[in-house]
């Protein structure tokens, strides 16, 4: 499993290449998820317990990355502003990508920390890696 650390927010991100793509893709995907209704919030009924609707979303298919937002936490000696990027082969995962971010308050500072997973053979550590330093790039031009 590889660290890295965010960037500092002070430090000159170019606007061009991938980083730009990263972030363009970013805010497709976040004007994408502001136009479900109540955040999503029923999908699990609709996908799961719903005999109407369970079928035809069981049908589609597997999106290539899984992100997983685990909310806002103010704790205290957990790490900060890191990015994590690894592959468990004991954890069968369903997406090329698996990202679990999470916000927690630290020394009064609010910090994002993601775990980047993947399965082995599918992508390569550096691909990985190449992919958690493109969003954190994009996070940082915002």
């Amino acid at each position: 499993m590889l660290t890295r650390a965010l960037a500092d927010p002070d430090d000159e991100v170019s606007a061009s290449g991938p980083a730009h793509a990263a972030r363009t893709a970013l805010e497709a995907v976040r004007e994408q998820l502001r136009a479900v209704p109540d955040s999503g919030m029923s999908w699990g009924l609709l996908r799961y317990l719903n005999p109407g609707t369970a079928p035809a979303l069981a049908a589609l298919p597997v999106p290539d990355v899984r992100f997983n937002y685990l909310g806002r936490f103010t704790a205290t000696g957990t790490a900060g502003g890191e990015l994590l990027a690894g592959g468990d082969e004991s954890v069968p995962l369903r997406h090329t990508l698996e990202v679990d971010a999470l916000a927690h308050e630290r020394s009064g500072a609010l910090r994002l920390e993601a775990t980047f997973s993947y399965p082995q053979g599918v992508l390569t550590e550096q691909e990985a890696c190449d992919l958690a330093d493109s969003w954190a790039d994009a996070l940082e031009l915002n």
